[in-house]
């Protein structure tokens, strides 16, 4: 073999091991969001922005199977056809959490950002559960990822964990289907944004 053709050879190879790192990268993408570990804590947190109640339902099983003290559910202060949200969230407690008794609280937020929704959090979780030092997060699965993360460094005070409600199957061909591409691509551009630049001027909570 010439030298011209063992340089070839080598760089054909360098370019195959490469290429099947980025298929891998790529057909792995939507499940590296994914994040399902929730441990027993003191809290059970149900992050704003459910819309079919899964994630609400998701979080009352785990109340149920002693993952949590305290059961705090996020929503915004928004007026839907007369009635807010965070009074739609107390109303749904009351009806499906009877047996719950004083352990389920509604915290209003503005909903401005999971940065923001963190701070705003904190000022709940001093309220109803003073003495927390670990949390529950619960949330759509495709957003586990970044609401850790953004938990993690916004309120270190807290050990956080996880517990993914399904919304979306991300197999090896997820780009196949439209839903699925669009959220994958959506939110790893917002959670890069979070860890590259949004973080560093995140102010973690006194």
């Amino acid at each position: 073999m010439t030298k011209a053709k063992g340089q070839l050879a080598i760089t054909c190879a360098v370019l195959g091991v490469l290429m099947s790192i980025a298929c891998y990268g790529v057909s792995t993408a939507g499940r590296f969001l994914v994040i399902n570990r929730p441990m027993p804590s003191d809290l059970i947190v149900v992050l704003a922005g459910d819309f079919s109640d899964d994630r609400a339902e998701r979080a009352l099983a785990l109340l149920r199977q002693g993952y949590g003290k305290q059961l705090i559910l996020d929503a915004p202060d928004e007026i839907h056809y007369g009635l807010s949200e965070s009074d739609a969230a107390a109303d749904y407690l009351r009806r499906n959490a009877p047996d719950a008794g004083g352990r389920v609280h509604v915290c209003t937020i503005t909903r401005k950002s999971y940065r923001h929704e963190m701070v705003e959090l904190d000022g709940c979780i001093k309220r109803y559960e003073p003495n927390a030092a670990s949390a529950v997060l619960v949330t759509s699965d495709y957003l586990t990822r970044r609401s850790l993360d953004v938990a993690q460094r916004i309120l270190p005070r807290y050990r956080w964990s996880v517990a993914a409600v399904r919304e979306f199957t991300f197999g090896p061909f997820w780009w196949h289907n439209r839903e699925s591409a669009k959220v994958v691509f959506t939110e790893w551009q917002r959670f890069m944004w979070w860890k590259t630049i949004e973080q560093w001027t995140a102010d973690k909570g006194e």
